[in-house]
């Protein structure tokens, strides 16, 4: 089948239907939508049903800025890369006594205290780690703590661990060569990056004790955000990357301190460059800025 080839041919095919950015960005925002709602009381069912309706609606409005789907071509080729390296991390962690995972038992716990308290803020007294921990992750791991029991859910969270370092090269490869048009095939880039891993830094990524939250951060929620936030101006790309900032806040705080630090040298190269702040910058100092309230009113409320 051919593939459209004049710009408005593929701009109409980037925004039929769901794609992989679409749904990547839904599903990182039905948790901040499920803390917004919590915060104002809703229960549990409630919060978690309206979340994903909004997360839904939110989708459709920015499908257009969000943009579209890789090829197939490359898309069957990064399934059996990820395949391949999710395999390699069950098997040499099959016979480990401790199960390899950032917080292993206490994601799960928050997600259990939730299904019944969904506020963290009126599950938790001041004194407990779930109250002050980020609620994104364990939000999004509530559905599993309704379908399976204690150990299962530690077993579980173990697996999604070992499934989202799986995906760590190919979603550096992915965010490198959209920011920098690097001239290189994604799935090639995918394979140097994962020797580099394998080889050169155990300790954060693959093979290596995957505990330390600022690693997840760097490691995980970055490339994600990097795919995620739009590259034009307008209203609407500024309000779905404001959209991002937040709900990346909910998942790990240090989130916000590194989009500050980001959008912060921003602006300072346009200054000493150009002598002047250009409309992208302008535009991701806002959304940083207006992403930071947004967060902070959510998980204080």
């Amino acid at each position: 089948m051919l593939r459209p080839t004049t710009p408005a041919a593929r701009a109409d095919e980037a925004t039929r239907g769901p794609t992989t950015r679409g749904l990547a960005f839904a599903a990182l925002l039905t948790p901040l939508a499920f803390v917004v709602l919590a915060s104002l009381g809703a229960p549990f069912g409630a919060a978690l049903g309206g979340a994903v309706l909004l997360a839904a609606g939110a989708t459709a409005g920015a499908q257009a800025v969000l943009g579209g789907s890789a090829a197939p071509g490359d898309r069957a080729g990064s399934l059996l890369l990820w395949l391949a390296s999710f395999a390699w991390l069950v098997w040499i962690h099959r016979a480990g006594t401790a199960i390899r995972g950032p917080d292993v038992l206490l994601v799960p716990g928050i997600a259990q205290s939730l299904t019944e308290t969904a506020s963290p803020h009126r599950a938790f007294v001041p004194a407990e780690p779930g109250y002050a921990y980020p609620p994104g992750l364990p939000v999004a791991f509530t559905p599993l703590t309704l379908l399976l029991s204690g150990p299962h859910q530690v077993m579980a969270w173990g697996l999604l661990t070992h499934a989202a370092q799986a995906a760590l090269p190919l979603l550096w490869a992915s965010a490198l060569r959209r920011w920098f048009h690097l001239a290189i095939e994604p799935l090639t880039l995918a394979l140097i990056l994962l020797a580099s891993m394998l080889c050169l830094e155990r300790t954060v990524v693959l093979g290596g004790a995957f505990k330390n939250v600022h690693h997840v951060a760097i490691g995980g929620l970055l490339p994600g955000a990097l795919l995620l936030l739009p590259r034009r101006p307008g209203w609407r790309p500024l309000l779905a990357s404001t959209l991002v900032i937040a709900s990346l806040v909910t998942a790990y705080y240090s989130m916000l301190h590194l989009f500050i630090a980001w959008v912060t040298a921003w602006a300072a190269t346009d200054v000493g460059l150009r002598r002047r702040l250009t409309r992208r910058t302008r535009s991701g100092v806002t959304a940083s800025a207006v992403a930071s309230v947004l967060a902070g009113c959510a998980l204080l409320g």
